[in-house]
């Protein structure tokens, strides 16, 4: 007897097919998942962004501004020397409107910002808010 080892064309064809079926499924998932992860990251480096802000205000016991461009999604953390500590712009997504006068929030020498508000940011998927209480608590809200 021969012993044939391998895989038939019947064999592979089914396979073939079986690996289309489940990228059918699966593509359209994973195309949906994409800008709710997106925002979801953009929500956390904004948070990280306050925070390095406000322990900015506390360890250098100063004033720190941070003021948003809802027209181009972006920010600007500034010290209480005009200087910039950081800029960012927030791609795929708008900052859609903020609560705060101006649109800019002041972390004082304890850390504790100028008023209570959020930050709204949106994009296809969804809107996510960024509260920050008056104690200075920075939240990420859905």
């Amino acid at each position: 007897m021969k012993n044939n080892t391998g895989f038939t064309l019947v064999e592979m064809m089914v396979v073939i097919g079986i690996v289309a079926i489940l990228a059918l499924i699966t593509v359209p998932n994973i195309i949906s998942w994409r800008p709710k992860a997106a925002l979801s990251g953009a929500a956390r480096i904004l948070k990280a962004d306050l925070e390095l802000a406000k322990s900015r205000a506390i360890r250098d016991n100063a004033t720190v501004t941070v003021t948003f461009d809802t027209a181009s999604g972006t920010y600007r953390i500034i010290d209480n020397n005009g200087s910039a500590i950081k800029s960012r712009r927030l791609t795929s997504l708008n900052i859609s409107g903020t609560t705060f006068a101006g649109n800019t929030v002041t972390f004082d020498r304890r850390g504790r910002p100028s008023s209570s508000g959020d930050i709204d940011l949106t994009n296809t998927s969804g809107t996510v808010k960024i509260v920050i209480s008056l104690l200075g608590r920075v939240q990420v809200a859905s």
